[in-house]
């Protein structure tokens, strides 16, 4: 599950939405439930749109979509125990 939405059996790939952590629990028979946060961050389009806006008093436009932020992980293996 990523975000509390079923996404399929391991190994699986799907899309998630850059301008929120992405909460990934891992369950399978016999193995404890795992769970794996990858959080974001500000993206170098975030960072331009700063310096743009502190120096050529450009506004701030660009910090509220989601090409502000980026996940700090593209690929994520999650490993479970017993």
């Amino acid at each position: 599950m990523a975000n509390g939405e079923s996404k399929g059996q391991t190994p699986v790939t799907f899309e998630a939405k850059r301008n929120q952590s992405l909460h990934i629990v891992a369950t399978k028979s016999g193995y404890k439930p795992t769970t794996y946060t990858v959080d974001r961050q500000l993206s170098g389009t975030a960072m331009a749109d700063i310096v743009g806006g502190l120096f050529l008093g450009v506004p701030f436009i660009g910090l509220f979509g989601p090409g502000a932020w980026k996940l700090e992980q593209d690929n994520v293996m999650v490993p479970m125990s017993r």
